[in-house]
């Protein structure tokens, strides 16, 4: 009798225990509700802005790009000017807090475009961002600087001294065109790359790398993880070759000569090689190929 006794106020004391944390937690759902400021869900009306601008090109234009939550795409045009669209988008009444500038400073021989993107507020962006739209002249010499965040990059078939482009969760299109140096980053993303470069750089994590390419001189370097890398080069291509995985195989279509093989990781040569393109490939969890 006695044990029974116990047994039932020691359920007692456990319910009362339960019902003291629950009521403190209800308490503080309560003060983190009444916590002042804006409070905005995902979903709600969204207001729109498009803000433009228009040059003559230049022999010789540097365009640089820099936005948030949004996508850039620099693609060919038959006209002879430059034209800039941004598309802005923010909650209903807010479009105000976000400023664009699109500037163009320079002579009729060097061209100076700088696209900017701010927001002037700090906290959530989720439904705040801007894409930006370029359409230029295939005949003109171009350096490239784009910038974004959560969103994809595209680059239509240009020429020039660089290009520059980097990205987070979003993915990075180079769909031709030769440039003096190529460097691509992005995370959480995808990087197909059509050029002809002297030295290319391709990073990205959670992605896979994808390269056509006729690049025959400098480095090219590709780095990632979680995902394969290709590259298609031309049959007489020639070069010294470090690649290197983990889970997963390296495939070649061409003859190597092969100084190192162990665990997945080859160093060597085409035949007849003695200097000029140099490449370096790393991913895990993730297969490489080098075909023709």
């Amino acid at each position: 009798m006695i044990d029974k006794v116990i047994l039932a106020a020691l359920g007692i004391i456990a319910l009362l225990f339960v019902l003291v944390v629950l009521s403190g937690a209800c308490a503080f759902c309560g003060l983190i509700s009444t916590i002042p400021g804006p409070q905005y869900g995902w979903e709600g009306p969204t207001d729109y802005r498009e803000d433009a601008g228009s040059h003559a090109v230049a022999d010789n234009v540097t365009i640089d790009v820099y936005t948030f939550n949004g996508n850039v795409e620099l693609m060919e045009t038959n006209g002879s000017n430059i034209d800039v669209k941004v598309k802005i988008r923010a909650p209903e009444g807010r479009l105000d807090e976000i400023d664009s500038d699109i500037r163009f400073t320079g002579t009729n021989d060097t061209l100076n475009l700088n696209v900017e993107v701010n927001k002037d507020f700090t906290g959530l962006t989720g439904r705040y961002g801007a894409d930006v739209y370029v359409y230029m002249p295939e005949n003109a010499m171009y350096e490239l600087n784009l910038m974004t965040s959560n969103g994809r990059i595209t680059v239509g078939e240009f020429n020039g001294s660089s290009l520059v482009a980097g990205t987070s969760n979003g993915a990075v299109d180079i769909l031709g065109g030769s440039y003096g140096i190529l460097d691509v980053s992005t995370s959480n993303g995808a990087i197909n790359a059509k050029y002809d470069s002297g030295d290319a750089d391709f990073k990205t994590s959670n992605g896979a790398i994808d390269i056509d390419t006729k690049q025959s001189l400098g480095r090219l370097e590709a780095t990632t993880s979680n995902g394969r890398i290709s590259i298609r080069m031309p049959e007489n291509a020639s070069f010294s070759i470090d690649a290197d995985t983990s889970n997963g195989y390296i495939d070649h279509e061409m003859p190597l000569t092969v100084t190192f093989n162990r665990d997945s990781h080859i160093i060597g040569y085409t035949e007849g090689f003695t200097t000029g393109l140099e490449i370096y490939l790393r991913t895990s969890n993730g297969n490489i190929r080098i075909m023709y």
